[in-house]
């Protein structure tokens, strides 16, 4: 398989191949034994987690609740904007995606990225998505 490839293979310091998903959603404050607790109201928390393929490497996770935003196209456009920038001095990013549409295969998505990369923000030429099956 073409994920086990990049994640076994070493690559130029200058490319990253990263996994990328938005994790499940978790509901806070989070209380065992909600029946018998006062009603309170809870708060709904997102986490879109980015991984580099291989072992001991970085991590990164965008996380927000709903009082800052929700997990539209948009949403989840600028938590890839935020690792972008983290990584704003590679060359080649490989981004490996769940197959979900309304996530991750969006014209919110592909114009920031087509915006990031002609911009000055990054010296990044290259940006790859690949789609797990």
């Amino acid at each position: 398989m073409e994920y086990q490839k990049d994640s076994q293979s070493r690559h130029p310091n200058y490319e990253v191949f990263t996994s990328a998903d938005l994790q499940k959603v978790v509901m806070l404050p989070q209380i065992e034994c909600f029946n018998e607790t006062i009603f309170t109201r809870r708060l709904t928390v997102f986490n879109e987690t980015f991984v580099e393929l291989g072992s001991g490497k970085r991590n990164f996770a965008a996380v927000w609740h709903e009082g800052i935003s929700g997990r539209q196209d948009e949403d989840l456009a600028s938590t890839l904007h935020s690792y972008m920038l983290k990584m704003r001095d590679m060359k080649r990013v490989v981004f490996w995606l769940d197959d979900c549409g309304a996530q991750n295969k969006n014209c919110t998505l592909f114009t920031m990225l087509l915006h990031l990369i002609n911009s000055k923000i990054v010296v990044t030429e290259k940006v790859e998505l690949k789609f797990l099956e």
